[in-house]
């Protein structure tokens, strides 16, 4: 997804970040062009939002929420897959093991679709840029695991 879905909640519904329209009208003009059916919508989000604010991650979860659940309102025959990512902090527990199985808890058209503790594993700084974003190898290491993920 572009970077413009910063903010996702309710209370930004109206907000105007590009060319004159509030996020939603963004979200929908933007799926509106996309009119082939996938088989699946990978997503990778980073954490940002949730580790630089107070900690509470309440309402990242929720802005997740709305970006999938409009991408299955546009496709809903497509399996939504949601990855476990690096947060700058280091806490993978939290993230990984409480705030993204929130994420896709209740749909039946989401699952996880990798993680990257796996993916990139305990030799993690070789793949990465700078111990987080993964580097070209990292990068090649990532599309082979969504690639599994999908049964490919």
């Amino acid at each position: 997804m572009p970077d413009y879905f910063v903010r996702m909640g309710s209370e930004n519904e109206g907000v105007i970040v590009r060319d004159g329209l509030s996020i939603k009208a963004i979200i929908d003009s933007d799926l509106a062009y996309k009119p082939d059916a996938p088989d699946f919508i990978l997503c990778n989000l980073g954490v940002n939002d949730g580790v630089t604010g107070n900690g509470d991650f309440t309402q990242w979860v929720l802005d997740y929420q709305y970006i999938i659940d409009t991408l299955h309102v546009m496709w809903p025959s497509a399996r939504v897959l949601v990855a476990k990512v690096a947060t700058s902090t280091g806490d993978w527990t939290a993230m990984d093991d409480t705030h993204i199985p929130n994420v896709i808890a209740g749909r039946s058209w989401a699952g996880i679709g990798i993680d990257e503790r796996t993916v990139l594993g305990a030799n993690w700084g070789a793949y990465t840029t700078d111990g987080i974003h993964p580097n070209a190898t990292g990068y090649d290491r990532v599309a082979a695991a969504w690639q599994v993920a999908m049964g490919y």
